[in-house]
């Protein structure tokens, strides 16, 4: 499902959501290394599937001496590249595809007189790193959360000024630009208190615990915050940073006590360059999602059911190759850094339908059982959906579908029809069954007799749970508990295994676990100990998440990562 979805589309009842230079010649070049190099064995494949390339001593072509390598520019590495060149360090920023690389456009953001005026409250930030780690099961670094809750907003504001100063930000659609093109920020609080719902997001009523501190860039004509990224490592350039393109990093440089450099194949000249570190090497590589040997070893689980999700997010370098392989997990490996050894995290959503989304109307399996309290986020829902028999779940609406909307949470999936006035006119099209009774409803689902009359001994215990009020099987709450009771009736069916990926598939946008590093994104050997000159940010970095990314905040994977790049400039100055 394509992340680039316009404002106006969403306005009017779309979505809501969710080769340049070939390189640089420097100064100072000299013609052969002055380090060893260690090797990595192996080749990625046409898939970028694999190990890194090794590289001979005789094919590095030339040096470069700097105090910083940051190697990968998502949002991350551009953050630490601007933040170590505006902190006075020489420092190089290499990628491996043709430009600096954006996703969505959302991050957690509080804590700041922007926030306050948008509506934002004010958040402790050890309330929400507890949350973030009751909801990763206490497997991530506090240290990190809390260094994050506590510089997200400046680190935010910090961003955002690279590209505009006086940008717009606003928790209302009617302040929204005239210029389509004009980037903005829109409050995230609509994801729980919408003006377009009736219903609000409660603490201690609702069955995950949000807050309502996040903001979305965009235009209305594109969900994406890739010119204020771009204005970052035009900001980074003028505090001197300097950068290469179609370039990939393949090797660390290790003198016996430390990371020293790293070796990098330009894509596009097919020459190799050893870039030697002062300071130290950032690790800002992202995920490994197209690197098969690491999804096997790291997220069996989703490697497993591998051909029931979308890959979201095809990055490919100069050679066709996917560029989101683990590079900086392998690196850092292959000289002894130690890879998070707590479960995985994989970002895998489903919305469920292309209509309505994850919302509260009652939900059976194949069993035709109701399996789990309905009232609940889109990556909780994948995780519960891809257990359940057939992994295919039904959800069921009655006419008043309507009207019932509107007691839904916003969110993620979420979807009103206030927000897509097609919606019931298309009903036949978008729902795959529906009927009069509730008899000719499961009739007419290609489900075995027994499955039926488990579906029909579910629909008159959820009613009879909707006349008490009290939702004493899963416990949700009686605000969106509706009989099924005014035809006509409606079902949908959902199982990743459908032929339209756009719709029915799971989507894997990220992985979000690396290599485990200290408090400051210094990366630990096998024995715990911090390894000089190499550090880790973004997806490459562990200790951030637990078992899924959270729902308890919108954006908490872009802001952590900025955050990170944002802080490291200091920590390698410092030095």
């Amino acid at each position: 499902m394509s992340t680039s979805i316009s404002r106006r589309s969403f306005l009017s009842g779309a979505v809501l959501a969710g080769v340049g230079a070939a390189g640089v010649t420097l100064a100072g070049c000299s013609p052969s290394p002055t380090k060893e190099a260690l090797s990595t064995t192996g080749d990625i494949d046409a898939q970028g599937n694999g190990q890194l390339p090794s590289v001979e001593q005789s094919q590095i072509s030339q040096t470069v001496e700097v105090d910083v390598a940051v190697i990968g520019l998502g949002i991350a590495g551009v953050a630490a590249l601007r933040s170590a060149a505006e902190h006075g360090l020489k420092v190089i920023g290499i990628e491996r595809c043709a430009t600096p690389s954006s996703r969505s456009c959302t991050f957690a953001y509080f804590n700041t007189d922007r926030a306050r005026s948008m509506n934002i409250a004010d958040v402790p930030p050890a309330e929400i790193a507890n949350e973030i780690m009751i909801q990763g099961s206490h497997y991530p670094n506090m240290g990190i959360l809390v260094d994050f809750a506590r510089h997200c907003g400046e680190a935010v504001d910090w961003y955002c000024d690279a590209y505009n100063p006086n940008m717009v930000w606003t928790d209302d659609f009617a302040a929204i630009p005239a210029d389509e093109n004009e980037l903005y920020a829109m409050s995230c609080t609509y994801y729980t208190k919408s003006p377009f719902l009736e219903s609000a997001y409660e603490e201690g009523r609702d069955h995950e615990k949000i807050f309502m501190a996040a903001v979305d860039f965009s235009s209305q004509t594109e969900f994406s915050h890739q010119p204020i990224l771009e204005a970052n490592v035009a900001a980074a350039e003028k505090a001197g940073a300097q950068t290469v393109f179609n370039s990939r990093a393949c090797q660390l440089v290790h003198d016996g006590t430390a990371v020293t450099g790293v070796i990098v194949h330009n894509l596009v000249e097919d020459t190799y360059t050893q870039y030697n570190t002062s300071k130290g090497v950032v690790l800002a590589t992202g995920g490994y999602t197209h690197n098969d040997e690491l999804m096997k070893e790291h997220l069996p689980h989703i490697w497993s059911d591998i051909d029931h999700y979308t890959l979201a997010y095809p990055h490919t370098d100069a050679n066709g190759d996917f560029a989101d392989t683990g590079d900086g997990l392998l690196m850092g490996r292959s000289i002894g850094a130690k890879v998070e050894n707590a479960p995985h995290v994989p970002m895998a959503h489903s919305t469920l339908t292309s209509t309505l989304g994850v919302d509260a109307f009652l939900q059976l399996n194949a069993n035709g059982e109701r399996y789990i309290n309905e009232d609940l986020s889109i990556d909780h829902f994948t995780i519960n959906m891809m257990s359940q028999p057939k992994k295919t779940i039904y959800q069921f609406f009655d006419g008043n579908w309507q009207e019932q909307m509107g007691a839904m949470q916003a969110g993620l999936g979420a979807y009103t029809t206030l927000l897509m006035p097609d919606t019931a006119e298309t009903i036949d099209e978008w729902t795959t069954a529906h009927g009069d009774t509730l008899e000719e409803l499961v009739a007419q689902l290609d489900v075995d007799k027994d499955v039926q009359t488990s579906m029909l001994a579910s629909f008159k215990r959820y009613n009879e749970l909707c006349e008490k009020g009290i939702d004493e099987d899963f416990g949700k709450t009686p605000e969106r508990m509706f009989k099924l009771e005014t035809p006509p009736f409606y079902a949908v069916r959902f199982t990743p295994q459908d032929e339209n990926p756009a719709v029915d598939k799971l989507r894997l946008l990220v992985t979000m676990s690396g290599l485990q590093t200290t408090r400051q994104s210094q990366c630990l050997d096998e024995q715990d100990d911090p390894i000089r000159g190499l550090y880790a940010i973004g997806n490459t970095q562990g200790g951030r998440f637990g078992v899924t990314y959270p729902v308890t905040l919108a954006g908490a994977s872009h802001s952590i990562a900025l955050t990170a790049g944002y802080l490291i400039g200091e920590t390698l100055a410092a030095l």
